[in-house]
């Protein structure tokens, strides 16, 4: 559950002029919470998924085990796919039956 603590600054514009106001409760304040709850929301739905994969690659030829670290984001709603990250890895593993 996610709930917002602290302080919170309510900045209205009027008339191209801006007023703040500070918001002390936001634990109780139902709107502050709902809005909290909101950004939390859209910023995971627009990050997407995010993949940490330990990939192990065999050389067909020499039978050369490799280990790499692989980030890929995922958004489905775009249909995207996006490799954030491929490297070499410190890991090491135990050397799975190939498939192929």
């Amino acid at each position: 559950m996610l709930m917002m603590v602290g302080s919170v600054v309510n900045v209205l514009e009027f008339a191209n002029a801006y007023f703040a106001d500070i918001v002390e409760d936001v634990t109780s304040n139902k709107e502050v919470q709902a809005v909290g709850k909101y950004s939390v929301e859209e910023y995971n739905r627009l990050k997407g998924m995010k993949y940490y994969l330990t990939i192990q690659a065999v050389n067909k030829t020499s039978g050369e085990v490799k280990v790499f670290e692989a980030v890929v984001v995922v958004k489905p709603w775009l249909r995207k796919k996006e490799l954030v990250k491929f490297a070499p890895s410190q890991k090491t593993m135990t050397i799975l039956q190939p498939v192929w």
